[in-house]
């Protein structure tokens, strides 16, 4: 195995040895046909590595014979930067052609190999191609599509060549262009004025667009419709700059002194997805590098936003300001980024991202928190209505909410017909009143002084229990007023405690 990859490392080294370093120009070359003349086109060899060249010229196609050149064999001297030469291209005459169209011829040069003239070795060949413009029979036309480069809020224009190859004129031509993107949707349509087409000869049709989209990449489908016909070109071309933004820059939980995660948000602005995109973050002071994190690797969606992250050992750091260094790779492109850091005992506060970073409770933390405020509450309220409940009274009469104690109430009392019951202010019902004052005489109805238990307030006592497990049920995660129904409760207990006190 050691002994191929040696022998073809040697091949390598050989025929590099033979290789000339030299170009050709014109690439291509446009003639139109004329029957029976003869056109002269010239060339240049361009002796890019300054060295001495012997290049042969020769002819490639169906008509490589009606090629002559004037230099069959050129020489090339090492002080040449360029060298000029030509050939002569003989026309077929009338009806000789058997082909519309298109027709094409390699001239090619190619480095002779050694000093023999007559012999071709494994050297450097470059090509420049004639084509000759054959007129096609009636109305043929070609179209190429130039696309400017096109920027949001600034005019521009896309152009529309239409060429006529044919010998009949074109009476009604017309251009259009379909905006394409990245799916191949169609986003709109341009259409440019009517416009007559000679034969032999070409119309540039002129489309204006102002774009109003989105940065990133799209397509260009121009339309030539000529009577009956139609050809088209298609071209790609973007729309601003492919950009990969940092919009945010956090620390969650810091604590000086210990490993810091440094979350970095970035969002593509681009349309299509953008792959291979990570970073380098650096902390830096004076000149001195604190920590160096290269981030995890990510592939973004269109209009994506996602987290990289670094990592910082605060073991060794005190309070004061640092510069962050972002370094985003992306796309074969490198942006770099500095934001000013202040570091404190549990704050790290970022200037030029519009967010401060550090300890601080993230609302997610904040809405559990006034969750478990509202649960202790109703809690609390739960125990003191299960107080209110089950306190018995035990001497005096039994009174909702509680008994009178003895000396409070004077046997026996002058009979008095019940006065009418004060309504209290809260709004749940109260068991009319057992107790009334007139003046400065109290008297009770007790048609029982034993009885202890009121169904109506046991009842009572029922439902605002049943209210509250109902509250407790649909507390949602955002920090809310406690409802008016606990209010009411809480008020009702401090009714009915004033009443037994």
């Amino acid at each position: 195995m050691r002994t191929k990859y040696l022998l073809w490392t040697l091949v390598l080294i050989v025929l590099a040895s033979q290789v000339h370093g030299f170009g050709i120009a014109p690439g291509e070359k446009e003639i139109p046909y004329h029957a029976g003349e003869s056109t002269t086109v010239e060339v240049k060899i361009i002796n890019s590595n300054h060295e001495n060249l012997k290049i042969v010229f020769y002819a490639e196609g169906e008509m490589a014979d009606r090629i002559t050149f004037k230099d069959p064999i050129l020489e090339v001297k090492a002080d040449q930067d360029e060298v000029k030469t030509s050939y002569t291209f003989h026309q077929p005459g009338e009806g000789e052609l058997k082909k519309q169209g298109i027709q094409d011829i390699n001239i090619v040069a190619r480095g002779l190999a050694g000093d023999n003239k007559e012999g071709i070795g494994a050297s450097l060949a470059v090509v420049s191609v004639l084509k000759l413009m054959v007129p096609y029979k009636g109305k043929y036309v070609r179209s190429r599509l130039f696309v400017a480069n096109f920027q949001n809020g600034a005019p521009s224009n896309f152009v529309v060549e239409a060429e006529n190859l044919g010998d009949e004129d074109v009476i009604r031509g017309q251009a259009s262009v379909d905006v394409l993107g990245p799916f191949n949707e169609k986003i709109l349509t341009l259409t440019s004025n009517v416009d007559r087409i000679n034969a032999k000869s070409r119309v540039l049709f002129t489309l204006p667009w102002t774009p109003e989209l989105n940065v990133g990449q799209y397509q260009a489908l121009s339309t030539v419709i000529y009577d009956d016909k139609n050809v088209q070109d298609r071209k790609s071309f973007t729309l601003g700059e492919q950009k990969v933004s940092v919009e945010s820059i956090d620390v969650r939980n810091f604590k000086l002194g210990g490993i810091a995660k440094i979350e970095v948000m970035l969002q593509n602005n681009w349309n299509t997805p953008v792959e291979e995109v990570h970073g380098e973050i650096t902390i830096v002071k004076d000149g001195k590098i604190y920590t160096q994190s290269k981030t995890e690797s990510i592939t973004m969606q269109s209009k994506d936003k996602k987290v990289i992250n670094g990592y910082w050992d605060t073991s060794t750091v005190v309070p004061e300001k640092y510069e962050l260094k972002l370094k985003l790779y992306y796309s074969d492109k490198t942006e770099d980024e500095t934001f000013p850091i202040t570091v404190t005992q549990n704050e790290i506060h970022a200037d030029g991202v519009g967010r401060v970073i550090g300890a601080t409770q993230n609302p997610q933390d904040k809405v559990m928190t006034y969750v478990y405020l509202l649960t202790l509450l109703v809690v609390f309220l739960i125990l003191i209505n299960c107080y209110l409940y089950f306190h018995k009274p035990r001497s005096g009469v039994a009174v909702a909410g509680g008994a009178v104690a003895p000396s409070v109430v004077t046997m026996p009392l002058t009979p008095q017909p019940p006065l009418t019951p004060v309504q209290p202010e809260v709004k749940a019902q109260v068991v009319p009143s057992l107790i009334s004052k007139s003046g400065t005489n109290m008297q009770v109805n007790a048609p029982d002084a034993t009885a202890f238990f009121d169904p109506e307030h046991h009842k009572e006592i029922e439902e605002h229990l049943t209210k509250l497990e109902e509250i407790h049920k649909t507390i949602e995660t955002v920090p809310v007023q406690i409802p008016e129904e606990i209010k009411a409760v809480k008020q009702m207990g401090w009714d009915e405690e004033d009443k037994r006190n």
